[in-house]
């Protein structure tokens, strides 16, 4: 941390502020959403320490303009402007905060100086970074998992073999803006799809995985993005067709979520997380996905029957890898 303050810093001043000062300089665009940390924070603001007055801003020209923003504080001064429920005491809020300043050269580093300090600071977790790419970019969402950024891992997959990506499994903080930028429209249709927190056939990643990675293969012809669409509400709202002896991809991949982690073609591996497990979920959600959206109907089994056969195209993840090619 040090070396990078000292890499992109210009100069560094400390001054002190009023807290009413400090409230009207705006937070960094990119700063995380402070709404759910604020009782936990209010509780620590309960038992005063001096460290509680000390805050950070950011300073740089741009286009002929000095800017500043909040880069540390940004969560202790909604509680002491507004409170937000939180039941802090009156007495309890400062009138004076000590100021550090840091002007840098341009935003880029203004962005890496706030992550440095933000996440050192207070263990800014990966969620947090994507709601605040997500409030950069002036996104907002209803589902609760994607506006709370619980998607690490799903952006994480649904990005491989993508240039946004550069061909990782794991996003990077070089990267992160960039898979966004790149899944944005997708991310606002999932939205569309309004799935319920407690949703049975959403309880995992995989299934996200698979409807982010659906709608960015399909999404560029609109009359299979909206098959894509009708494919996701039938399996939110566990649409089957078992009447006939073969199925579609989208009641293979009902049949599969409902019969529980025990049970069925991803028994022992529904549910897992690792790096050999999710693949194989995710491989047979697109495997059955395609089938759906290529109006091919296939008995019970048949993703198992293709996997275990020799030479088989589909050992390996093969949907993982190309999905995209």
């Amino acid at each position: 941390m040090i070396k990078l303050i000292n890499k992109i810093t210009k100069k560094i001043q400390n001054h002190m502020m009023t807290r009413q000062d400090f409230a009207k300089i705006p937070p960094i665009p990119i700063n995380r959403d402070v709404m759910p940390r604020l009782i936990k924070v209010a509780k620590l603001l309960r038992k005063p320490l001096l460290t509680h007055l000390e805050v950070a801003i950011v300073s740089f020209w741009e286009n002929g303009k000095k800017l500043s923003y909040r880069i540390n504080g940004n969560t202790r001064i909604e509680i002491w402007e507004n409170h937000q429920g939180t039941h802090i005491d009156p007495d309890l809020v400062p009138s004076q905060l000590i100021v550090t300043e840091y002007t840098v050269p341009d935003r880029k580093a203004a962005e890496q100086l706030y992550h440095s300090i933000d996440s050192s600071d207070s263990a800014e977790s990966g969620a947090e970074k994507i709601t605040g790419i997500f409030s950069k970019l002036g996104l907002q969402f209803n589902t609760s998992k994607l506006a709370k950024g619980l998607i690490t891992k799903v952006l994480e997959f649904a990005s491989y073999n993508r240039l946004s990506n550069r061909g990782n499994k794991q996003i990077s903080t070089s990267s992160r803006e960039n898979v966004i930028k790149d899944f944005r429209d997708e991310l606002v249709m999932l939205d569309s799809v309004a799935i319920g927190r407690k949703n049975p056939r959403f309880n995992l990643n995989a299934m996200w995985c698979l409807a982010l990675m659906a709608l960015k293969r399909y999404s560029n012809n609109e009359a299979q993005a909206n098959k894509v669409m009708r494919g996701l509400e039938r399996i939110k709202n566990n649409k089957q067709n078992t009447h006939d002896k073969t199925w579609d991809g989208i009641t293979h991949i009902l049949q599969e979520w409902t019969s529980g982690p025990d049970n069925g073609e991803l028994k022992g591996v529904q549910g897992s997380s690792c790096g050999t497990t999710f693949p194989k979920q995710l491989d047979f959600l697109l495997f059955h996905f395609k089938n759906y959206m290529d109006d091919v109907q296939e008995k019970p089994g048949a993703w198992s029957r293709k996997t275990q056969r020799k030479n088989s195209k589909h050992k390996g993840n093969y949907y993982f890898k190309t999905w995209y090619r």
